[in-house]
């Protein structure tokens, strides 16, 4: 009879602990899975942000670009004479050439 007893205990416990494993397997399962979500959410968030570091570089390159074709564009305006300026030279040109033309005349008429 303590043999028979025994038996079933032990298959008792046997059974437990087979349910303990399985609900601990069970358990292990669903944390494994959500560690996977979690690892491709982090992959996807990570990837996510390299794109817009990507964009923003390429956004800095061209408002760097943007600014030396304005800084170029500006020098030059600034190497060139303005209608105005060319105006007044050729004014003052032909004012000195006219004084000079006057200068000799009244030399070599004395």
């Amino acid at each position: 009879m303590w043999i028979f007893l025994s038996i079933v205990v032990l298959g008792f416990f046997s059974v437990i602990y087979e349910l303990g494993t399985d609900a601990q397997a069970k358990l292990n399962r669903e944390e494994g899975e959500r560690l996977k979500k979690e690892a491709e959410d982090n992959a996807a968030i990570k990837s996510f942000n390299e794109a817009e570091k990507q964009r923003l570089a390429s956004e800095r390159v061209k408002i760097a670009n943007k600014t030396i074709k304005i800084a170029e564009r500006k020098k030059e305006n600034q190497n060139h004479l303005t209608i105005r300026q060319l105006v007044i030279y050729s004014f003052v040109f032909i004012a000195i050439a006219i004084a000079i033309i006057l200068f000799f005349k009244s030399i070599s008429s004395t």
